[in-house]
């Protein structure tokens, strides 16, 4: 018998919730009650709290069975796209679909009309077509967004107070980062495809130009910077083979710092990030906490926030409670958290300043 008809088993039995995991090549119509689909890079502590939370809110659980979740893992958005189009009208079923991807999340809107998306690991849903407005999202989508907004000027910031001496801060770029140029859907962008009119991508140091502010706030930064008396230099990244390529040409620059922002690339590929950055010599800060956990030396990113009713599930909730997601605000973080990571200091040749480590809100020993 398949996980899946187990997992619908249970749930006529009354038993708890059962997450049924369907791989992307064999996507089959689910024929419990209440359904949700989470469509997702693999992340099976995501699914498990997800899953947890739903099953004890006692508003949403009143007088029916427990929710069965379905699970569909890809890792492109090619994947995304098939895996939708083989699950065809049997997705109506559903009655939520949950995403972890910017980019999953736009390929099952393009796909599906009829049934309610929330989604996270979302910067600007505006700018990536799934709402048209924060407040009032106005489509078939709300959910989620990480979103600090001029986060990476406030990690210059932060690099600054912990290290005055620096003259230069190199920023790294994710080349993939790059928005689409329209809504679309025959914009080749939400087909997975690659900006075609662009030459093929060369890693390393990137002069300021159109096509650096398609994939970061590059003259923002720049005057941010300024203002810091920091010098900046942007770095682009093609694949995560790059990364130690990158780094070793700054190898033993104490003088320079470096600055990670919340890009694809880099969110997947944190420890050879944090490697690649270590080798290198120079304090480095990081969008998200988990860069510290793995030995990166600060991080200025969303509160990690680990309750049954964090924001990151409350529209899964709402939608699930019968609110139409047009009108369900996207959520944003409950705050944001400084982390600093004591042993990966202690070995820097300079040491972060002492007011850095007293306004920090964690410190890893």
């Amino acid at each position: 018998m398949s996980l899946a008809s187990l997992c619908v088993l249970a749930g006529v039995a009354g038993l708890s919730a059962c997450t049924a995991r369907l791989p992307a090549s064999d996507v089959r119509a689910p024929s419990a009650a209440v359904k949700v689909l989470v469509v997702t890079h693999p992340d099976a502590g995501y699914v498990k709290a997800l899953t947890e939370a739903l099953n004890a809110d006692a508003a949403l659980n009143s007088g029916r069975r427990a929710v069965q979740v379905d699970v569909v893992e890809v890792t492109s958005v090619g994947e995304t796209t098939a895996s939708i189009r083989r699950l065809g009208s049997a997705v109506n079923d559903y009655s939520v679909v949950v995403t972890q991807s910017q980019t999953y999340a736009r390929a099952v809107q393009l796909q599906v009309q009829a049934v309610p998306i929330v989604f996270s690991g979302v910067d600007d849903p505006v700018k990536r077509c799934l709402v048209d407005s924060v407040i009032r999202p106005g489509r078939n989508a709300s959910g989620y967004m990480h979103h600090l907004h001029s986060g990476d000027a406030k990690r210059l910031q932060v690099l600054r107070d912990a290290f005055p001496q620096l003259k230069q801060a190199n920023v790294l770029v994710d080349a993939g980062n790059l928005a689409a140029k329209s809504c679309d859907p025959a914009d080749p962008y939400w087909l997975g495809s690659r900006d075609k009119e662009q030459a093929p991508c060369a890693a390393g140091e990137r002069p300021v130009d159109d096509y650096l502010n398609g994939l970061i706030p590059a003259n923002e930064l720049l005057a941010a910077g300024a203002a810091l008396g920091l010098r900046l230099n942007f770095i682009l990244v093609c694949r995560s083979a790059d990364l130690q390529t990158v780094a070793h040409e700054f190898r033993s620059r104490a003088d320079i710092g470096w600055v990670v922002p919340w890009h694809g690339l880099f969110a997947e590929n944190r420890a050879a990030v944090v490697d690649a950055l270590r080798s290198a010599g120079g304090p480095a800060i990081y969008p998200d906490r988990r860069y510290a956990d793995m030995g990166g030396l600060m991080s200025l990113g969303m509160l990690r926030d680990t309750t049954p009713d964090r924001p990151q599930f409350l529209a899964v909730k709402q939608v699930l409670a019968g609110r139409d997601p047009a009108t369900v605000p996207v959520q944003s973080p409950r705050g944001f958290s400084l982390v600093v990571n004591a042993r990966t200091a202690d070995a820097l040749s300079t040491k972060p300043s002492a007011h850095v480590m007293r306004i920090a809100d964690e410190v890893i020993h």
